[in-house]
């Protein structure tokens, strides 16, 4: 088991992390440049999540999870639609500006 790991840690990059299509220590600054999400605590080193998106007026349609798989650069985008959970996926992300702009602006579902 991984311990739990937050925002402010920086990680020690193992060589098995070297072959990720993500860096977790890179895409925690990128996040944390925007200023507009919060890291999520999870329990693995290879997924970073976070919340963003504000509830404007009790509406929580705005808010979105975003869980970034650093191993294989997938992004999943999740929400709460009409008391249903719905997500979208993106794959083989590698560029930092598209991590960036999936996490200011997420997609709709």
């Amino acid at each position: 088991r991984h311990p739990l790991v937050s925002c402010n840690d920086t990680l020690e990059v193992p060589s098995i992390m070297n072959d990720w299509k993500l860096n977790p220590n890179e895409v925690r600054k990128t996040a944390l440049s925007l200023g507009s999400c919060r890291e999520v605590a999870v329990k693995t080193s290879s997924v970073i999540s976070f919340l963003t998106g504000q509830d404007h007026q009790g509406n929580k349609e705005t808010l979105a999870k975003v869980n970034i798989y650093c191993d294989t650069g997938t992004v999943a985008v999740c929400r709460v639609l009409e008391g249903q959970v719905r997500q979208t996926f993106r794959r083989n992300i590698t560029s930092l500006d598209a991590v960036k702009r999936l996490l200011r602006n997420p997609p709709g579902l």
